[in-house]
């Protein structure tokens, strides 16, 4: 019988193996033997028994200093990292409000809410973003909306649908795009684009 233990384990501990032998014909033919093996990492010195995502709060005070004195405020939640050791999973969110640019100064800031996950194959993205499909249809358009993508093999998978904040008249878009590499260095690809 052989165990695999896994070489990026970062805390030892004790591997118990218990094993019990018994006949078909007889059941009163029965062996039984026990193992304990400490398993010892590789990895020494001081570790963390949290995995961390680093994240930020911040406030702001913006004001102007006329016959109104106006002063207004905004908060901040924001944070990106890795959601395991092997870093394969990350996150990233930006939760920021109210849009304060237009009410206070020039030093205001837009409001901005959006929440994002990514891994090798596939990667989902909802909230405040500036969408593109391709140079010849759309190309960094700031809007509210979704986006997803997925890769499997050689094939690849990419869609959004999202509405423009800042623009009059409000545009809609819903983009798609499909594309395949063959001999790891050639790729033909097809986009769909919708606009309103």
């Amino acid at each position: 019988m052989t165990v695999k233990t896994d070489e990026k384990l970062r805390k030892g501990f004790k591997h118990h193996l218990r094993l019990t032998v018994q006949s078909v014909e007889d059941e009163k033919m029965r062996g039984q033997a026990r193992c304990a093996v400490n398993i010892i990492p590789k990895i020494t010195g001081e570790v963390d028994r949290f995995h961390r995502i680093p994240m930020e709060l911040t406030f702001r005070s913006t004001g102007q200093r006329n016959e109104e004195k106006k002063t207004v405020f905004q908060g901040e939640f924001s944070g990106r990292g890795k959601l395991s050791e092997e870093g394969e999973d990350e996150i990233e969110f930006l939760f920021r409000g109210p849009d304060i640019l237009e009410d206070s100064s020039m030093f205001g800031q837009r409001d901005r809410y959006f929440a994002g996950y990514r891994n090798k194959a596939a990667d989902v993205f909802l909230g405040d973003n500036y969408y593109s499909l391709s140079r010849l249809t759309e190309q960094s358009l700031d809007g509210r909306g979704g986006e997803a993508g997925l890769v499997s093999g050689g094939f690849g998978l990419r869609g959004y649908y999202m509405k423009t904040r800042w623009l009059d008249p409000e545009k809609k878009e819903t983009a798609l795009h499909f594309d395949y590499l063959f001999r790891d260095r050639h790729r033909i690809g097809l986009n769909l684009f919708k606009k309103k």
